[in-house]
C-alpha cells in the first residue's frame, strides 16, 4: 500500500479551507479539517463515492453542498468537503442529522457549523482536483477530465453559476438572501467567540472570511471594504464589552484599528485586518477573564478537555488523571493561574453553551439541562440565574 506524505493533505486543507480525508482500501487512515464538525457529515456520501471508480470527480449532495473526491492508486481515494450548504431544505437536513446519528439537542449547532463550511463552486473544486493530480503525478490532469456527478438530475453549470453570484445588484435572488443567512451565523458565531475569549475557535472560523457577505455600502471597492472593516469594528467592540472588557477600552481599541485601517490602500490589506482585529478583541477578554493564562498550557490543556467533555459530566479527578497529575496539584495551580477554581470555569463554559441554546435553539430547559449533563432542571436553572443573573426563561424571553 502506497504512502503519502500526510503534509501535502494538510496544506491542501489549509489553502482551501476544506475537510481532507484520506480513504485506504475503504478505511480512513488520514484526516484534518480546518473547522470543527463533528460527526463528519461524509459519512452519509462514502457509499456514492466508493462506488465511482472515476479518477476525479464532483459530488452534488441534496443539500447542494458539494465534495471533491480523487482516486489516487488503486486503492487510495482522497476526499474533500462539503462546501457549504447552498439549499436551505429542513427535510434534507433532518434526514442528513438522522443518517449521522447526531442528537436532537446537538442538530440546530451542527446545522450551523454545515452552514459556515466555506462557499466553493463545483468548478472551483474540480480545478482544485486538477491542480491535485497533476502536481502527484508530474503530467497534466485536465480540469474537463473531472467528472461532475448531480444527483438532482440538475445540470452543473446552472447550478454553479445560480448559487456563486457575487454581484451586488443580484440580492432579489433567494440563494443570495440565503449567502447573507450564512454570513449572520457566522458573525454570531464570530462575535460569542469573542464574548467568550475562545481564541483558537475563533481563529478556526476566521479562516473560513469567505462566508461571509455584505451590502452595498459604496461603490468604490477600498471603500466598500473599508465600510465593511467599520461595521466589524463596531460588532468585534460590543461583543468584547459582552465578555468583560471595559467600554472605554473596546471603543478606544474600535478606534485604533478603525485609523490604521484608514491608512491602507488595498482591499486585500483591509480584509487582512478584520482577523487580526477579532483575535485580539478575543485575546484581552481571554486575559481579562483568565489573567495570564493567553500563555498558559495549563489553562490551553484544561479548556480543550473541557470542550471535548462539554456535553457529560466533568469531574476534576478525571481531567486530572487526562493530564497525569494529581486532582489537588491541577485545582491549585489553574486557580494561582486564572484565579478562578476549576469548578467554576466548567460551569461558565456550560453556562456561555446554554447561552447559544437558548438563542439559536427552540429547546425546552429540561433538554438543555440533560443535554448539558446538569443533575436536574432545577440544579441548571440554579446555576445559570446565579452566573447571569436571570432564569434562563428569563433570558430567552430577552433575547426575544
Amino acid at each position: 500500500m502506497k504512502e503519502y506524505p500526510h503534509y501535502l493533505f494538510k496544506s491542501f486543507a489549509k489553502t482551501t479551507g476544506l475537510c481532507v480525508r484520506l480513504y485506504q482500501d475503504r478505511q480512513l487512515v488520514y484526516h484534518y479539517s480546518p473547522t470543527h464538525m463533528l460527526p463528519d457529515p461524509v459519512k452519509a456520501q462514502l457509499a456514492a463515492l466508493f462506488s465511482d471508480r472515476r479518477r476525479a470527480g464532483v459530488l452534488l449532495t441534496p443539500l447542494y453542498q458539494y465534495y471533491g473526491y480523487a482516486q489516487l492508486d488503486h486503492d487510495s481515494m482522497l476526499v474533500v468537503g462539503p462546501t457549504a450548504v447552498l439549499k436551505e431544505d429542513d427535510v434534507e437536513m433532518e434526514s442528513l442529522t438522522f443518517l449521522l446519528g447526531v442528537p436532537t439537542e446537538e442538530k440546530e449547532l451542527y446545522r450551523r457549523s454545515l452552514c459556515c463550511a466555506p462557499q466553493v463552486s463545483a468548478e472551483q473544486l474540480a480545478w482544485m482536483l486538477s491542480f491535485f493530480i497533476t502536481a502527484l503525478d508530474g503530467q497534466v490532469f485536465g480540469v474537463e477530465q473531472v467528472h461532475i456527478q448531480t444527483d438532482s438530475g440538475r445540470p452543473e453549470r446552472a447550478i454553479a453559476q445560480a448559487y456563486t453570484a457575487q454581484a451586488f445588484d443580484a440580492y432579489e435572488d433567494s440563494v443570495l438572501n440565503e449567502e447573507v443567512l450564512r454570513s449572520y451565523r457566522f458573525e454570531c458565531l464570530a462575535n460569542h467567540y469573542i464574548t467568550n475569549g475562545q481564541v483558537e475557535q475563533l481563529h478556526d472560523l476566521l479562516e473560513k472570511s469567505s462566508a461571509t457577505k455584505a451590502g452595498a455600502m459604496a461603490k468604490d471597492v477600498l471603500r466598500q471594504h473599508k465600510n465593511m472593516f467599520i461595521c466589524a469594528a463596531a460588532t468585534f467592540s460590543r461583543a468584547a464589552i459582552g465578555g468583560g472588557l471595559e467600554p472605554q477600552a473596546a471603543f478606544k481599541l474600535s478606534d485604533l484599528y478603525i485609523q490604521k485601517c484608514e491608512l491602507l490602500r488595498e482591499p486585500s490589506a483591509v480584509m487582512t485586518l478584520i482577523p487580526e482585529m477579532a483575535l485580539d478583541f478575543a485575546a484581552r477578554v481571554r486575559v481579562l477573564n483568565y489573567g495570564s493564562a493567553l500563555d498558559s498550557k495549563l489553562f490551553e490543556d484544561c479548556a480543550l478537555y473541557v470542550k471535548q467533555h462539554l456535553f457529560s459530566r466533568i469531574l476534576v479527578k478525571d481531567m486530572a488523571e487526562r493530564l497525569r497529575m494529581s486532582s489537588t496539584y491541577l485545582s491549585t495551580r489553574f486557580h494561582a493561574v486564572t484565579g478562578k477554581t476549576l469548578s467554576q470555569f466548567i460551569l461558565e463554559q456550560k453556562i456561555n453553551e446554554a447561552k447559544q441554546l437558548l438563542r439559536y435553539a427552540d429547546k425546552s430547559m429540561a433538554d438543555i439541562a440533560m443535554h448539558l449533563a446538569f443533575s436536574s432542571q432545577s440544579h441548571f436553572q440554579n446555576a445559570f440565574k446565579k452566573q447571569v443573573a436571570m432564569t434562563p426563561l428569563e433570558y430567552r424571553r430577552q433575547l426575544n
